[in-house]
């Protein structure tokens, strides 16, 4: 067993005035960005000042709730003793950064950098490291869910898979095979995206088939294509 003394130490109480003070320069630096980029200002369209306003915001706010967490007492969790470190890596999206997961009677408290992994070398962004928090918070699902009579009820597997295969077969034969569509995820490895476009055409015989990095990725490219003429990040 090892001990989480020095891991998860807290950096103690400090002012709210420094985190806010950067939140303020990093976003009037983003903005001055966006804006010098821009090649053509007189044609500054709304959509763009849009996603600058909502870049500036989440930046204030990710810097005044980072505030907030620095207030936390300084001995929080210091004495706590780990039983496990599983490393593994972030689930969020497709770079699947490292990490390691602090296991204490059998439950995920916390994480720590993960500096052998080449892709961010202990390196992780802020949903990276709330990433372990899922794992046993109160409103995660851990069983099917029906709705009957407008109120969800618990579900067996077999009787909730029977459901929506039922409910595609239904679907399908009313509207055509191209009714359904699958819509996969960068974050699933190599092996689960073959069988995702399998599942599609061979199984539901649907033409259709996305991935959320088309939606997840459009605002930035078409952010970084009004304000420096090219769709992804420019290398000067």
């Amino acid at each position: 067993m090892a001990t989480a003394s020095k891991r998860l130490q807290h950096p103690g109480t400090v002012s709210y005035l420094h985190p806010t003070i950067i939140g303020v320069i990093a976003s009037a630096l983003l903005t001055l960005l966006v804006i010098v980029g821009s090649r053509n200002l007189e044609h500054f369209d709304s959509a763009l000042f849009g996603y600058t306003v909502a870049s500036v915001v989440a930046f204030g706010a990710i810097f005044f709730r980072y505030a907030i967490w620095l207030q936390r007492p300084a001995t929080r969790h210091a004495d706590r003793v780990i039983d496990k470190v599983v490393p593994t890596h972030c689930p969020y999206c497709a770079v699947q950064c490292g990490m390691n997961l602090l296991v204490e009677k059998n439950k995920v408290v916390g994480f720590e950098p993960r500096y052998d992994f080449p892709v961010n070398e202990g390196r992780l962004c802020p949903k990276g490291v709330t990433a372990y928090l899922q794992t046993h918070h109160p409103d995660r699902l851990l069983h099917p869910l029906i709705k009957r009579n407008g109120v969800f009820e618990r579900a067996g597997w077999d009787e909730a898979l029977d459901l929506i295969v039922a409910k595609f077969k239904e679907i399908q034969e009313k509207y055509g095979k191209d009714a359904i569509g699958i819509y996969s995820g960068s974050s699933l490895t190599t092996e689960k995206t073959y069988l995702m476009g399998k599942f599609a055409r061979a199984g539901l015989g649907t033409r259709y088939i996305d991935y959320n990095g088309r939606l997840c990725m459009v605002s930035a490219a078409a952010g970084n294509n009004k304000a420096f003429g090219i769709d992804r990040a420019a290398n000067p």
